[in-house]
């Protein structure tokens, strides 16, 4: 199922003649009243939570509406990936990715003619579960002798990621540099599942972790590809100095 949205994502963008000129896949601008966008679109997520480091890659898809001329709404399916670091517990790492799903809308604030120069905010909301399991070898001494048994453990995260943006933007022809600021929230709960070789019985467990309002510096650039595409990449930097990434394809029809 989650190869086939993707395909679907991938056969919309590969459709230049029903499509003008698209903005960035994150994407950077409004796209104007009745236009609706297609892009495709891949990132990397770092945070830090409670002693966890947390990297989450996505790749989804995203339908943009224009509802006015300065607002569209949006939403993502896709599939994640999560990579969890914990010095308490075994690494974590999901296989096969995690259904995604998620939403978000953009409003132009302001823009001048001269310099070209727009101001947005952006605000989303983006969700996933994700599950992995992992054998982990422990020795114990029984009767003076080591031996050797394993531990099952599964763990499932459900993720969630509120994102609030403000981003301006300078319109050039072929290309469009823009910078800004995000506040981060992400919030969920995990459960630690673990059985053993040698006993019997189950061992669970289970907590929260939130972190609210994690600040980011937002440097991206769209990219004319000429005809109806564009290229977007951007760089979101935290306070830890943890360094995100995204790149977007977009297109658009009307």
């Amino acid at each position: 199922m989650k190869h086939f949205i993707l395909t679907i994502v991938i056969g919309a963008l590969m459709i230049p003649a029903v499509s003008l000129c698209a903005s960035a896949g994150n994407p950077a601008v409004t796209i104007g009243k009745d236009t609706y966008g297609f892009t495709l679109e891949g990132e990397e997520q770092i945070k830090r939570l409670d002693g966890e480091t947390l990297r989450s890659r996505r790749y989804d898809g995203k339908i943009i509406w224009g509802m006015t001329e300065r607002l569209d709404v949006y939403a993502r399916l896709g599939a994640s990936d999560l990579r969890v670091e914990n010095p308490d517990y075994p690494k974590f790492k999901t296989a096969p990715r995690s259904m995604t799903w998620g939403g978000g809308l953009r409003y132009m604030l302001a823009e001048s003619s001269e310099p070209s120069i727009a101001a947005y905010v952006d605000v989303q909301l983006l969700t996933f579960k994700a599950k992995a399991s992992r054998d982990v070898e422990k020795t114990i001494t029984y009767n003076g002798w080591p031996e050797t048994y394993f531990e099952h453990h599964l763990t499932t995260y459900r993720y969630r990621e509120f994102q609030f943006s403000f981003i301006t933007i300078w319109h050039h022809e072929t290309f469009s540099p823009y910078c800004g600021f995000a506040l981060t929230n992400v919030f969920g709960h995990v459960d630690r599942r673990v059985t053993s070789d040698v006993w019997e019985g189950v061992t669970e467990e289970g907590n929260d972790f939130r972190e609210y309002g994690i600040p980011e510096a937002v440097l991206g650039v769209d990219i004319d590809l000429g005809g109806t595409g564009r290229f977007s990449l951007e760089f979101r930097i935290s306070d830890d100095s943890d360094v995100s990434y995204f790149i977007g394809v977009s297109e658009l029809t009307r």
